[in-house]
């Protein structure tokens, strides 16, 4: 009996504790529809949460993806772009050293005339009334002057040794008797005469107009015979 009275006690005890806690708020009491209702809504929040992280996932890797593409594409296109405009200005390069060359037709030597200017010490070449090129010279001296007038080139020479004058040159073009286009001269080691190089620009030959040798081999290479040549001062 005395069990059974402690017991109830016990239960007395607690629901005051328990109607108390109500009375001041510290526990509420929500209806079974309510709770339904609110444990859907966190739960839903939970899963939005779940896929809006999921998704930003997916985004960050997407950007990270696209950002890597899109360095790819520059590296692919600056490479093949750099290529190109490489290419491009080897083209243009090209051209350039060809010169003015490449659209000449060097079979007609009616379409040529070489001018010697004395006076500047300078040859002109050119082909359809158009200059093409400017060589320096070195005509002749006072003593052995170049004659003046118009002449016309009819023999090749590539070499020749001048006993006379105890010198060589190349790329003889012979345009009125004794009197040619050539070289600067040579020793008879093959080596250019120093001395008579740096003349150029000065009257200083027998006669002859002395060129730069790659110039003076252009023109023995590249001009037929039969091209007017004007010498004046």
């Amino acid at each position: 009996m005395f069990k059974f009275l402690t017991n109830w006690i016990g239960i007395i005890t607690i629901i005051s504790v328990f109607f108390a806690l109500i009375s001041t708020g510290r526990i509420i009491i929500l209806p079974e529809d309510v709770l339904e209702a609110v444990q859907t809504q966190l739960e839903t929040e939970r899963v939005e949460k779940v896929n809006i992280s999921e998704e930003d996932s997916s985004m960050n890797t997407l950007v990270e993806e696209s950002g890597e593409d899109e360095d790819t594409f520059k590296e692919e296109t600056g490479e093949k772009q750099g290529s190109a405009d490489g290419e491009e200005i080897k083209d243009e390069n090209n051209s350039s050293g060809q010169n003015e060359d490449q659209n000449i037709d060097f079979s007609n030597s009616d379409d040529f005339r070489i001018e010697v200017d004395l006076s500047r010490q300078r040859v002109f070449i050119y082909y359809k009334d158009n200059q093409i090129k400017e060589m320096v010279c070195s005509g002749g001296t006072e003593e052995k002057p170049t004659p003046i007038g118009e002449f016309e080139t009819y023999e090749k020479i590539e070499y020749s040794w001048v006993s006379k004058y105890n010198m060589g040159a190349y790329y003889w073009v012979r345009f009125y008797n004794e009197y040619l286009f050539h070289s600067v001269p040579f020793d008879e080691n093959g080596e250019i005469i120093i001395e008579e190089y740096e003349k150029l620009g000065t009257p200083a030959s027998h006669g002859c107009i002395r060129l730069e040798l790659e110039e003076a081999k252009w023109l023995y290479e590249m001009l037929p015979l039969g091209v007017k040549v004007l010498i004046y001062e």
